[in-house]
């Protein structure tokens, strides 16, 4: 199958990420919802230090 055949297929929409790691401790409050708090648990999840200080 062609590249050509699959993109007829393929919706064309924009996708925002966010890296938790480079994600300042300031600006995990400027979300409204408790999202905040998971990106927080993921961006301290390989640094035990930090997730102690978190719980």
């Amino acid at each position: 199958m062609r590249n050509d055949t699959i993109l007829r297929y393929a919706q064309d929409y924009r996708v925002h990420l966010l890296d938790s790691s480079r994600i300042s401790q300031n600006d995990f409050k400027k979300f409204a919802s408790s999202l905040w708090e998971v990106l927080k648990y993921i961006k301290y999840s390989k640094d035990e230090k930090g997730l102690a200080r978190l719980l």
